[in-house]
């Protein structure tokens, strides 16, 4: 007897199904593949490179290069990914092919100077701007970086200056011409990178400059953006991040990006330079005057130094650095006030190992933040990627790291409300709003805002509880919840803190962690609360040190 037609069907979708059929990648075309090495996404291997490359490999460039463009990863060049090929960016490559497959989110482009004092040169201006706008928004960019790294740039007329700026059309003798309007609209070296041309910050005079307008592309914008590749730092895919390779227009409410502020940090709050002696000598005398009057200084905190630094050792020829740091992507504003800028070691103190407290030993608060566990002592932070994943360029100065006015000097409770994800830090009897940008007033909040009773001198605890995402506050034996959608305290509170059964109180910390679970601290030990019973789970508590910190 013949097989049916509907018999035949289904033994053909049987054979194709064992045959296991992949789809073919459709080969970029040679557009692509230039950008993708011009890039550094792939690395050159001639004219018919496209022939050459692995599918796996091209794959994971496009990849990185939609990562970098802020677009869906799909692997394939869709239409999104096309359009990046025109869009509006900075010259610089956005990553090294031979890393591409590292999980780095924030990287350091090269070590930085070496020094504290950095000198500039403006060489020129374009017509479009005129010489006093162009001097202006440069002195403006570098006044950017300058309140964050602690360096201090100095504008001179001397041709050997550290960084010289101008602007260029076509070729202009570094080997990598301006391509006319629109594309590439500058591009920077790193320091002490590509010989003389260490530092330097080239713009094609041939795009529509503009001052302080969406009409063309700002100036202001994209020279910021390059001096941060004069500092040493890379691009980054986090779109929020000032570095971030591609034009994103024109913002009247310009701040720095989390990540480049943690970047110049790292380079150069983080680390000694070779005139730091000279730089903290000359600060010396004026420390004990602003810290009395933290109210009335006008912010600048620019750091003096009394001798004149000629150097221009950059001015040779010395390989690439490739050391990489990760960072995170919130941002934080560039405010005036001296409360709000970056302390370095010569102002707070020299940051040896004797002088960070051991959360081994003990710590304040606990508590996450985008995911992140985040662990406060006196005045540092540590920051967890994951239970016992310590971020390598953690502990900091929570000041620093989230501007505090330098006066606060202890977290004791923390949480991120979910309603507007700004993160609210308890101290004493006081509170303060960090709403991804900035501390949202230099003057703290007092707990009577929440409706919280006279007698609450601090916090223990503060929890977005899972079950149904209100805000509880925990004292002693006592607990309030709180509405943060409405901003009131729900009736009928305080309670006994005997309801969190099988929680002894008061407790040290609570949060809730990225598995959805509830947890308590007491000093060296945790207890995982199930939510759904409101009773802690038998087999706790376990010592909270090793498991969260890597003791």
């Amino acid at each position: 007897m013949s097989p049916s037609f509907t018999e035949i069907i289904i033994l053909i979708f049987s054979i194709l199904k064992q045959c296991d059929f992949k789809p073919v990648l459709k080969p970029p075309s040679p557009t692509a593949i230039e950008y993708m090495r011009r890039f550094g996404y792939l690395e050159g291997v001639g004219s018919d490179a496209e022939n050459l490359y692995k599918e796996e490999t091209i794959i994971n460039a496009i990849k990185t290069m939609q990562k970098y463009g802020g677009i869906e990863q799909t692997g394939i060049v869709d239409n999104d990914t096309v359009a990046l090929f025109s869009t509006p960016r900075c010259g610089v490559p956005d990553v090294n092919p031979r890393q591409i497959k590292r999980p780095k989110r924030y990287v350091i482009g090269s070590e930085g100077w070496k020094k504290r004092t950095v000198t500039y040169y403006i060489a020129n201006w374009s017509p479009k701007l005129g010489e006093q706008t162009t001097e202006t928004q440069l002195n403006k960019a570098f006044k950017v970086w300058g309140d964050y790294s602690g360096l201090k740039f100095n504008q001179t007329h001397d041709v050997n200056a550290d960084i010289i700026l101008f602007f260029a059309r076509g070729p202009h003798g570094d080997g990598y011409p301006m391509d006319g309007p629109g594309n590439i609209l500058a591009h920077a070296f790193y320091p002490y990178e590509h010989g003389s041309y260490g530092g330097d910050v080239h713009f094609d005079e041939d795009e529509d400059w503009v001052n302080g307008s969406e009409d063309g592309f700002d100036f202001f914008t994209v020279a910021v953006h390059e001096i941060g590749h004069s500092l040493g730092l890379a691009h980054s895919h986090e779109p929020n991040s000032l570095m971030f390779p591609y034009y994103k227009g024109y913002n009247a409410d310009f701040r720095l990006g989390y990540d480049d502020i943690l970047g110049v940090y790292q380079l150069y709050i983080s680390r000694p330079l070779e005139d730091d002696e000279n730089h903290s000598n000359t600060n010396d005398n004026s420390q004990s005057a602003e810290r009395d009057d933290e109210q009335t200084q006008d912010g600048s905190h620019e750091h003096e130094d009394e001798e004149k630094h000629d150097d221009d050792s950059h001015k040779t020829d010395q390989d690439d650095a490739s050391d990489e740091n990760e960072y995170s992507n919130e941002v934080i504003d560039n405010e005036e006030d001296s409360d709000y800028h970056f302390e370095n070691e010569s102002e707070t103190g020299t940051s040896t190992p004797s002088s960070i407290p051991n959360i081994c030993d003990g710590y304040d608060t606990i508590t996450t933040i985008r995911g992140e566990l985040f662990v406060f002592r006196d005045e540092w932070v540590w920051r967890f990627k994951d239970t016992g994943l310590l971020d390598e360029n953690y502990p900091v100065k929570f000041q620093q790291l989230f501007r505090f006015p330098r006066r606060v000097k202890r977290i004791d409770a923390a949480y991120e409300r979910p309603q507007d994800n700004k993160i609210v830090f308890f101290t004493g009897n006081q509170y303060y709003l960090f709403d991804g940008n900035k501390i949202t007033s230099p003057e703290p909040l007092s707990l009577a805002n929440i409706s919280l009773p006279a007698y609450v001198d601090k916090l223990d605890a503060a929890l977005i509880w899972g079950k149904n995402l209100k805000t509880y506050f925990f004292y002693n034996d006592e607990y309030w919840r709180y509405d943060d959608l409405k901003n009131a305290m729900d009736d009928g509170y305080p309670r006994a803190a005997s309801n969190w059964k099988g929680i002894p109180f008061p407790v040290t910390s609570a949060l809730q962690w990225t598995d959805g679970k509830s947890y308590f601290f007491i000093d060296k030990d945790f207890y995982r609360f199930n939510d759904q019973e409101v009773i802690a789970d038998e087999q706790y508590p376990l010592p909270a040190f090793g498991y969260w910190f890597g003791c």
